[in-house]
């Protein structure tokens, strides 16, 4: 199955914008995340599935405000992509700057499986 296949997507909110590019050496995920912080994202791999969850709250309401109009609000969104058979697991790699998530997913002629959670840097 090719990676621009999702194996399943369950949004909250409008969806998300999605790149993937294929090179000789890696696939490229980006994601924008507008108005999400680093901490807000998780990434995890388990079963040949990425999963990318983020959750993003807004402050409490306080008693004595009268919102005449509130678009801003809690939000999350959750995508699965299902990976290809040659990816190492072991060797991704992300990073969050400006409201961008990257996905590095490097390819490998010795692809390693493995349940893991993945850093953003």
């Amino acid at each position: 199955m090719d990676i621009e296949n999702y194996a399943n997507q369950s949004q909250l909110t409008a969806p998300v914008p999605t790149n993937v590019l294929e090179t000789n050496k890696s696939y490229r995920i980006q994601v924008a995340l507008p108005g999400y912080k680093r901490d807000q994202i998780h990434l995890e791999v388990n079963d040949d599935v990425l999963l990318i969850t983020a959750e993003v709250t807004t402050e409490e309401k306080e008693e004595n405000k009268k919102y005449r109009k509130q678009e801003i609000f809690s939000s999350s969104f959750q995508r699965s992509i299902l990976l290809p058979e040659d990816i190492n697991d072991n060797n991704i790699k992300a990073s969050f700057k400006d409201g961008l998530l990257n996905i590095e997913l490097p390819k490998s002629t010795r692809p390693v499986k493995s349940s893991l959670e993945i850093s953003i840097r």
